[in-house]
């Protein structure tokens, strides 16, 4: 009888329990639809109380309302609590939540090792987000020391599962070599799984790879279908960079309206590079009618985004007053902008202002001082112009070892001029040694070149021998 009353007893104790389950899940199935229908506040009222029963799915639910203010005031400290709960309880996505709170300083103190140790939790269960979260911690030692191994480890569970992100980074793993042996091969086929899920980064990525044939077969058709995809996500550079193949014809039929079409996008999106090549196709108008007032606006806004070329385009504008009043000040102004910044052709032309005292106080020495900086860049025009300084002794120590010096590296770059007078300095023997066969060669070259002189030199020298 004893036994038959525990029985009873113990049926009844289950009876309740599966009671009080199916009434928590009941609260949370209603507190659901009034959510679905929009009527928060009555969600909230009954999503608390089936989390109050200790059911799993209303406590995230109930921390997720907290979290994003719905229904209630944002609470983080209360959102904080309820995903602790269903944490402690295995729930995955409770656990990935609670990670991203201790991340974040929200509802609690920023604590990346606590953050780190519920990504763990979740990522072990299989929790996708959790997987690519702790893969970049380990990747970037968040939290923990460095460990290419384990990000590697997780980044592949969360790309296997179908995260882009993931297989985005994955990829450039096997692209940098890093914790992983460089493979290419694997980069291209991650970063085209990751791009085929509308990953603009790898979009972007894949295309380099398509057209340079790199760990996939060279194909321009396909670098260009994904720069398309890439552009008209609005990524910046992919919409510069399907302008540039459209202007010159890469992979694409050359196409001028196409080029302004998607420079004007990549422009007004900030794109330095586009805003240049906006400014070149107004200034010339090859293809286009040429617009002065349009090619000095697309140059201005990339010069002010410290872009040198541009600066220098602008420059010469102003002292050359194509469409714009010269002036001199102005060029000087952006010339000096871009020739700090290492212009080569900034750095000749301002040479050429110190030269000839055009915005500037006309100064020998700061024009031999930008012939220079701009010569020992392998500009062969400075390299001649700073030649004749150190021959005629124009702000700098007269010196025909150097001006031969010089001459002679632009002759070697193909100008004419050096050509002829490095010819001349060998067959005077002037700054260097007298050597009649170095300045017939140097004549021979010039003379190839249409110079009458070097012609006329050969001859002569011809006639002598």
């Amino acid at each position: 009888m004893k036994i038959i009353l525990l029985s009873f007893f113990l049926l009844i104790s289950s009876l309740t329990f599966a009671q009080k389950e199916i009434t928590a899940e009941s609260i949370y199935q209603e507190a659901k639809q009034l959510y679905e229908k929009e009527k928060y506040d009555s969600a909230f009222l009954l999503m608390k109380q089936a989390a109050q029963k200790d059911y799993i799915l209303a406590q995230t639910g109930l921390a997720y309302m907290y979290e994003k203010g719905i229904g209630i005031k944002k609470n983080y400290p209360k959102a904080f609590k309820w995903n602790h709960k269903a944490a402690k309880q295995n729930n995955a996505n409770a656990q990935y939540n609670l990670a991203l709170m201790y991340s974040h300083g929200r509802g609690v103190k920023k604590d990346n090792t606590k953050a780190l140790e519920w990504y763990e939790k979740a990522a072990k269960q299989g929790f996708v987000a959790a997987q690519h979260n702790l893969s970049n911690m380990y990747y970037n030692g968040t939290g923990t020391e460095k460990d290419y191994t384990k990000a590697i480890k997780w980044s592949q569970k969360a790309a296997k599962q179908g995260n882009a992100n993931a297989q985005y980074n994955l990829a450039m793993m096997y692209q940098d070599g890093e914790g992983i042996e460089k493979d290419d091969t694997k980069a291209a086929e991650w970063y085209l799984k990751a791009a085929k899920q509308g990953d603009v980064d790898a979009q972007y990525n894949i295309v380099m790879l398509y057209a340079d044939g790199i760990g996939i077969t060279k194909d321009y058709i396909e670098a260009i279908k994904w720069y398309r995809k890439a552009a008209e996500q609005g990524d910046i550079d992919a919409q510069y960079n399907i302008g540039f193949m459209y202007e010159h014809g890469q992979g694409v039929e050359k196409d001028s309206k196409e080029a302004l079409k998607w420079y004007l996008k990549a422009a007004e999106n900030g794109n330095a590079n586009a805003q240049y090549s906006l400014g070149e196709i107004y200034e010339y108008g090859e293809e286009i009618t040429k617009d002065y007032t349009e090619a000095i606006k697309w140059y201005q806004r990339a010069a002010e985004q410290d872009y040198a070329i541009a600066q220098n385009s602008l420059g010469y504008i102003y002292a050359h007053g194509q469409g714009v009043k010269e002036d001199f000040k102005k060029a000087v102004k952006w010339y000096l902008k871009a020739a700090k910044q290492g212009n080569t052709n900034a750095q000749y032309n301002l040479a050429i202002m110190y030269e000839e005292g055009k915005g500037v106080i006309k100064s020998d020495t700061k024009a031999a001082e930008w012939y220079l900086k701009a010569a020992e860049q392998e500009n062969a025009d400075a390299q001649y112009n700073l030649a004749l300084m150190y021959e005629e002794g124009k702000g700098v120590i007269k010196s025909d070892t150097k001006a031969a010096e010089w001459y002679l590296k632009a002759a070697e770059q193909g100008d004419v001029d050096a050509q002829y007078n490095i010819a001349m300095m060998y067959e005077d023997g002037q700054g260097v040694k007298k050597d009649y066969k170095e300045a017939i060669k140097w004549y021979r070259k010039a003379a190839q070149q249409g110079d009458a002189d070097a012609t006329e030199a050969l001859m002569r020298l011809s006639y002598d021998d």
